[in-house]
Formats: structure tokens, C-alpha cells, sequence
């Protein structure tokens, strides 16, 4: 029968002493103990297994839960910034960016604008004209703040002038929460990319991050056998025992820095034949998935490294582009292309009409120069004239101007190896006539000037600085005596700015200490009264008039040499003395971004907006020396409310004036990067930039069609064909060496 238990109190009876109950052993009453207790305790313990399983079942569906809503988040994000990169919408873009520093920010609001976001054009990779189908990988780190996305996109290569191959890489992005937004983010170096690391193979010696190890080691390999084959080629002339020290890059900036012409780099030298160069590491540039990604990356590299290896090597030959092309045509490896438009894009038809003209270009690369002219309507090339006439030499440089209204173009012929400068010649029609010859020996910049005279002459104006004599003047060209008997410079020694009215001019010259000084003068340019120190002078009306002046208050060598404050003033004709003060540079100082504000601003011209009728733009600088790093602004200015707006921020723009071009759409200017050209491109109606790398630096800027819709800008062996407004790019191939400038011209 079964054992009866009695249950007894605690209070009432001591513990009895532990039993053993094991079996064959006695200690009834230690089993009796146990079970007590474990009658009491073992439905509790249950109850709290049943509580904790239930408990962690809904808390992990609730992070589940709460993961899937930050990772659709995220992901909406990441859409949105795929979007806005795809479509080069800087503006919306910029909204996309975690406030992480401006350094930052601008680079990758560069990126886009240059098309540089997923296009790796030097290294020969163009991401494929559709966005990624693959659904993005998302992590998020466990505080659910930041997260990384990789996507599969697809990569169009050129294997060879014709044939085109398409791979897949991967692209990574990182995203950190901003006050609920996620934005794109730079990575936490330590921990996104790791220990720097260093693989030595041969004549390679190969740095990198920790994250791309792997496909790194295969690379020190393959690159070292590219360099070796590259360097059995007898015409790469490499240098005995020389050892390439590569280093893949971490920072964005490199992805800016590919764009550089790969004949203007220098490689650094290091412990005597150790070169040194830099490129993007492959998580930059896109990780490869599978082995047609990898020789796709491998040979993006190999060909940028053995091209500038090549040119290095052989810098005092000075190849040419196909020259080059050839020589790495033998390993089957391309070198950087110099265009940026996408290899399908010449096939795509213009979005809006071609302009009715043709396009003039004049090329040095033999002896005599050639003019050879396109025709559009037909699309061929023909010479404007079988050869450019007179004697050249080696020491000579043509620069090519429009023609007022395109109706022909000036050719300046500039002799360095002479006394006389050379001659300026007139193409109109196909025919080329001499203007002037034995011009002053001085370099001119010539652009095309129209006075608001009553009879609407046309004069060509030529700037003037000889060094000798320290004059700085105008030379003026009367086209409308020239061809002819008249045809002559006529000089000023200052620059006419006249009235709508005709009535009255103003007179720009520079002083002895270099500032320009203005003056009143009569309808001929006669001086009637002496103003001060001022530039950029801008008649409103017949009798008003603004011009920029430094502030009063300041020593002047103070100011020439560390520069200060400057006013834009209003001035009538009644009463010279007074000035009214419309704009300081402070105030444009305070419409700046605060971060990296400079201590002055120097307003170095304002001019009516093209459209807007009750809007300035304004242009200021930094310093007024070039020892400083120099940044340079455009805003607008409304001179009814005084709203400011930023327009156009430029580091480093190398002081050129901008130019409003393309029926008043546009404002344009000229800069180096890098030490290479580029032109900045700035959308008045969109309130967008776009930046242009070029081979050349036009002295004039660059030239817009009669409908204001496309420009040309010269490149090696190439025209570009531009319509900014339209985002679209035609190549026109001539092949022909040096032809530096282009012009439009009536057909």
C-alpha cells in the first residue's frame, strides 16, 4: 500500500538531519523533506518556464518587429538616395546627408554632380543605365543607430573600342539615424574598415584595409604579373629595379581625385625607385561577387597603374593618347578613356534639336595648323581650310573667339619665339583673312566686348599687361571697319562703361598700387570727374549707377595685403561725393555656412540677374593674395527685401570671372583641380551645378550655341558635345592632336 505523508509546519518541528535516499539506503525522512519542497516549489518553477517562454516569444517578435520597421526605414532611405543619385538631384541629395562635417557633404554632393556616385570612368567602370533589381542587404548594428546596405548593382566595362561586357559589384552605403531620419553616413574607420595591412610581391608593394583582405592578396598577386608583363614591353622604357608602392584608399576623395587626367600625375618617389601612387580600395569602387566582377576590377586598375607608369617613364617623349592606347592594347588592358560620357551614350538620340550651326575648332598637332569645321546637320568633319597660312613654328599657340552673333570667328596667333606676337586673322565663310599683323608682344585675353553704344558697334577687346613698362591698358578692335583700310587697334587706357542713355561713361584703370580707380566721364570718354577707388561698375539707369568699393575706414596697405571689408554702393551722377551703402561682404560673410566662415570676404563683381529683374549676382573671394588657400561665392542679392542666396561655392577657383552664357541660363566658370582644368556650370532656372573636366583652358571660357542650349569644350582627340539643361553628352571624334579651342559658327 502507498506510504502516508503528514504534512507538518515548519514552526512546529525542526529540519530533521539529511537522509540518504538513495537506493538500497534509509533516510525515509530526508525524502520526506524533498518532496515537501518540491511539492511547493515545482508549480511555481513551471509557472515562471510558461512565463519566460511566453515573455520571450512576444519580446523577440516584438524586436523582430521593431528590426523590420527600422530596416524598411532604412531602406526607403537608401531608395530615395539611389533615386536622387541616379537623376543627379544634388538638392535633394544634400537633404540625404548626415551632418557629419562639410568636407563630407561636399564631396559626396560632388560625386553625384560629377556622376562619380557609382561611375568609376578611369578605372573603365560605368554602372549599367537601370538602377539595381536585387533587393539590398541591410545590417543594423545592435543599437539599431546605424546600419549598412550592400547592393548588387550592375557594371558596364569596355573590353574593347566595340564591345562592351556587363558585371556585377557590390556597392556599400552606410546609414545612421538622425533624430528619427536616416541619412547616409561616413563609416567608423576602426571599425568599418579595419587595420591597415600590406602584402609585398615582386615589384608590387600593395597597402590596404583589413575589410578587403581577401580580394587585396589575390590583387598584390595579379598586379605584380601585369606589372612585370608591362615592363618586358621595350617601349615602356621602366626603370631597373623599380618597386610600385599602391596604396588603396579609405577616403571618398579618391573617388574625386580618379578623375584627374592621368598624364598630369606625378607619382611621388620613395627610398629612390619606390614610386608612389593611390587609388580607391575595392569596397570604394564596387567589391566584386564573382570572377567577371574581379577581372573587371583588376583591369580597371592595372590599366589607370600602367598608363601612368607609361607616360611617367616617358614624359620627355610626350605620348600621345593612342600612343598609349597601343602599347597597353598589347596586355589587353585599356587605359583610362578621356571622355566621361557612358560607352552607350553616343548612340542615344539628343533630347532636344541640335542647334543649325556648325562648330569651328582649329588643331596644332602638325605643321601648319589645320582649321577643320563640323558639320552637324550631316554629321562629318571637313577642313574649314586645307592649312592655316603663314609660317609657323613649334613656339606658336592659336587661340580661336567668336565672332559677334557666331558670324565667323578671330583667329590670335601668338609667337613666343619672337618679338612680334604674330597676327589676328578673321575665318568667316570658309575664307581666312589677315586682320592685323605685328601685334604687341604682350599676351592678350581677348573676349568678345558689345559697347551699348547708339549705333551698337562690335569691338573685340584685348587686355593688355606688359610687364616692362607695368601699363595695363584696352586694346579695341572695330569689327565693323575691319577687314578694310581702318582696321587698326585703337587703345584705351581705360575700360568704357556707358550709360543706356549714351550721355555718360564710366572709366575703370588700375592705379600704381594696383586697385582699379573709377571716373565720370562724357559720352566719348572723356573724363569729366574722378570717382575713387572702385570696381565693377553697373549702370541701373540713365544717371544711377552701383559699383564695389573697400570700406573707407580701412588702411589701404592693410588692405591690399591682408584684405578686408568691401561695400557695394549707390552712386548718381547729380552728386559724386555720396554714396550710399546697399551691401557689405559682411553681410555675405553671415549668409555663408558657419562652418569654415572666412575672417573677410572681398566682393569682386555684381551684374543683373539675366531673368530676374530685381536681382544681383554677386561674386566675392577670400584674399587678394594667392599665398592663402582662396575660396570663391556667388549669391543673389534682391534689392527690394535683401534676401541672400548662396548660389555657386568654389574652393580654389583660380580668380577667372563668371561668365552668364546660354541665352541667360547659365552661369559659367572657369577653374583648375587637381591641376587640370574644369568648368562650373551652374543652372540659374534649376538651381543646379554641374562641373566639367576638360584638357584644355579656354582663355574665353566656353563657347554656347545661338539658341543658348549646348556648348562645346575641346578634349583630346574629341569634342564634347554638351547639353547641360538636358543632362546629355555627344561625342565628336576627329582624332586629331591639340586642338585646344572651339567656336560656333552660321552655317
Amino acid at each position: 500500500m502507498p506510504v502516508k505523508f503528514e504534512w507538518q509546519a515548519e514552526q512546529e518541528h525542526e529540519w530533521a538531519e539529511e537522509q540518504d535516499v538513495t537506493p538500497g539506503g534509509g533516510g525515509l525522512a530526508g525524502a520526506v523533506s524533498l518532496l515537501k519542497h518540491w511539492r511547493i516549489w515545482l508549480p511555481l518553477l513551471a509557472l515562471f518556464i510558461i512565463i519566460g517562454g511566453v515573455a520571450y516569444v512576444l519580446l523577440n517578435r516584438q524586436a523582430n518587429k521593431t528590426s523590420r520597421l527600422v530596416s524598411n526605414d532604412v531602406l526607403a532611405s537608401h531608395q530615395l538616395v539611389m533615386q536622387t543619385a541616379a537623376s543627379r538631384d544634388v538638392d535633394v541629395f544634400a537633404t540625404m546627408l548626415f551632418p557629419y562635417s562639410r568636407d563630407w557633404s561636399t564631396t559626396q554632393v560632388q560625386l553625384v554632380d560629377r556622376q562619380l556616385f557609382w561611375d568609376r570612368p578611369p578605372l573603365g567602370l560605368w554602372v549599367a543605365p537601370y538602377l539595381a533589381q536585387a533587393e539590398p542587404v541591410i545590417m543594423l548594428a545592435p543599437d539599431l543607430q546605424t546600419a549598412i546596405v550592400e547592393t548588387k548593382m550592375p557594371y558596364i566595362t569596355e573590353l574593347s573600342d566595340t564591345v562592351t561586357e556587363t558585371v556585377t559589384l557590390v556597392e556599400t552605403a552606410v546609414y545612421a539615424n538622425n533624430d528619427g531620419q536616416w541619412q547616409l553616413a561616413p563609416p567608423d574607420a576602426a571599425a568599418f574598415w579595419g587595420q591597415t595591412r600590406t602584402e609585398e610581391d615582386g615589384r608590387l608593394i600593395l597597402t590596404f584595409p583589413a575589410r578587403d583582405l581577401e580580394i587585396a592578396q589575390k590583387l598584390a598577386a595579379d598586379l605584380d604579373a601585369r606589372l612585370a608583363e608591362f615592363c618586358r614591353l621595350p617601349e615602356a622604357n621602366c626603370l631597373s629595379n623599380f618597386q610600385l608602392g599602391l596604396t588603396l584608399e579609405t577616403d571618398e576623395d579618391q573617388l574625386l581625385a580618379l578623375e584627374q587626367d592621368f598624364r598630369t600625375i606625378f607619382p611621388r618617389r620613395s627610398g629612390g625607385n619606390t614610386l608612389l601612387l593611390s587609388l580607391p580600395a575595392p569596397t570604394l569602387v564596387g567589391r566584386p561577387v564573382d570572377e567577371a566582377g574581379y577581372y573587371a576590377l583588376l583591369n580597371g586598375y592595372a590599366g589607370w597603374v600602367t598608363a601612368v607608369l607609361f607616360f611617367e617613364f616617358n614624359r620627355t617623349q610626350q605620348p600621345d593618347y593612342q600612343t598609349i592606347k597601343q602599347i597597353l592594347a598589347q596586355l589587353d588592358l585599356r587605359p583610362p578613356p578621356l571622355l566621361r560620357e557612358r560607352p552607350w551614350q553616343a548612340q542615344i538620340p539628343p533630347p532636344i534639336p541640335l542647334p543649325q550651326q556648325d562648330i569651328l575648332t582649329v588643331c596644332q598637332g602638325g605643321q601648319p595648323p589645320e582649321i577643320w569645321r563640323y558639320d552637324l546637320a550631316q554629321s562629318t568633319w571637313g577642313d574649314g581650310i586645307a592649312a592655316f597660312p603663314g609660317d609657323f613654328s613649334p613656339a606658336t599657340w592659336i587661340l580661336l573667339f567668336p565672332m559677334p552673333d557666331d558670324d565667323g570667328a578671330v583667329f590670335l596667333v601668338n609667337r613666343f619665339d619672337a618679338e612680334s606676337a604674330g597676327q589676328l586673322y578673321l575665318w568667316r565663310d570658309g575664307e581666312v583673312t589677315l586682320l592685323l599683323d605685328d601685334a604687341p608682344s604682350s599676351y592678350w585675353l581677348p573676349s568678345t566686348y558689345v559697347l551699348p553704344a547708339a549705333d551698337s558697334k562690335h569691338f573685340l577687346t584685348f587686355y593688355q599687361d606688359t610687364a616692362e613698362t607695368g601699363r595695363i591698358g584696352f586694346d579695341i578692335l572695330d569689327l565693323t571697319t575691319c577687314p578694310g583700310p581702318d582696321c587698326q587697334l585703337q587703345n584705351w587706357d581705360r575700360l568704357k562703361h556707358t550709360a543706356p542713355g549714351d550721355d555718360h561713361t564710366l572709366l575703370q584703370n588700375v592705379s600704381d598700387f594696383g586697385l582699379p580707380i573709377l571716373s565720370m566721364g562724357d559720352g566719348e570718354g572723356q573724363i569729366l570727374q574722378e570717382i575713387g577707388l572702385g570696381w565693377s561698375p553697373l549702370w541701373l539707369n540713365d544717371t544711377t549707377f552701383i559699383y564695389v568699393r573697400p570700406d573707407p575706414a580701412l588702411d589701404l596697405d592693410f588692405f591690399i595685403n591682408n584684405g578686408g571689408e568691401t561695400e557695394l554702393v549707390l552712386t548718381d551722377i547729380s552728386d559724386l561725393t555720396s554714396a550710399e551703402i546697399m551691401l557689405s561682404s559682411q553681410v555675405l560673410r553671415d549668409a555663408l555656412p558657419e562652418f569654415g566662415r572666412p575672417l573677410h570676404l572681398l566682393m569682386l563683381s555684381v551684374t543683373h540677374h539675366p531673368t530676374q529683374s530685381d536681382l544681383w549676382i554677386v561674386q566675392t573671394t577670400t584674399v587678394l593674395n594667392t599665398a592663402v588657400p582662396r575660396q570663391d561665392d556667388w549669391f543673389t542679392v534682391n534689392q527690394r527685401t535683401g534676401k541672400i542666396e548662396l548660389l555657386l561655392e568654389l574652393a580654389d577657383a583660380q580668380g577667372f570671372p563668371a561668365q552668364i552664357e546660354g541665352n541667360g541660363r547659365y552661369l559659367t566658370v572657369m577653374g583648375m583641380e587637381a591641376g587640370s582644368p574644369v568648368y562650373y556650370v551652374h543652372d540659374l532656372e534649376r538651381q543646379q551645378n554641374r562641373t566639367y573636366s576638360a584638357a584644355f583652358l579656354s582663355p574665353d571660357g566656353i563657347d554656347w550655341s545661338a539658341d543658348g542650349n549646348w556648348f562645346v569644350l575641346p578634349d583630346e582627340g574629341v569634342l564634347r558635345l554638351i547639353a547641360p539643361g538636358s543632362r546629355y553628352e555627344r561625342p565628336l571624334f576627329h582624332g586629331q592632336d591639340q586642338c585646344g579651342t572651339a567656336v560656333w559658327v552660321n552655317n
